[in-house]
């Protein structure tokens, strides 16, 4: 039998789960299912990325503070505004076509999804 990537991170990521469930003392007696560890993953997935795309967008605030404070106080406007229009067009962008090359599907051997360009189908799976 050979495993392969895929494998040994659904094995890990089953124990890490199991043990969550064991340590916190959730219904000793009931078995996760497959279906209820495939939710349980994805929420957990999800939370991540959740998690991540804020802390990213905070460094937009933190990058605007650091421009800010390298500028003559005539042109802390313009740092400020430059600043948020590239907090907006990255918004704009992620939703046309980031979210697809992260999340869309990929073919087999593909490299960048296929699917939810510009937000089209996104909620329908």
């Amino acid at each position: 039998m050979t495993l392969n990537t895929h494998d040994v991170f659904m094995f890990i990521n089953y124990n890490i789960i199991q043990t969550y469930i064991k340590m916190t003392d959730l219904d000793k007696d009931q078995f996760v299912t497959r279906e209820e560890f495939e939710a349980l993953k994805k929420s957990i997935d999800m939370g991540w990325v959740m998690t991540a795309g804020i802390i990213i967008f905070l460094m937009n605030a933190g990058f605007a503070m650091l421009e800010s404070g390298t500028v003559r106080f005539k042109n802390l406007q313009v740092v400020l505004i430059k600043n948020m229009i590239h907090a907006l067009m990255g918004g704009i962008i992620w939703w046309a076509w980031g979210f697809a090359f992260a999340f869309g599907d990929v073919d087999k051997n593909g490299f960048i999804g296929r699917k939810y360009y510009l937000g089209h189908g996104v909620g329908d799976d």
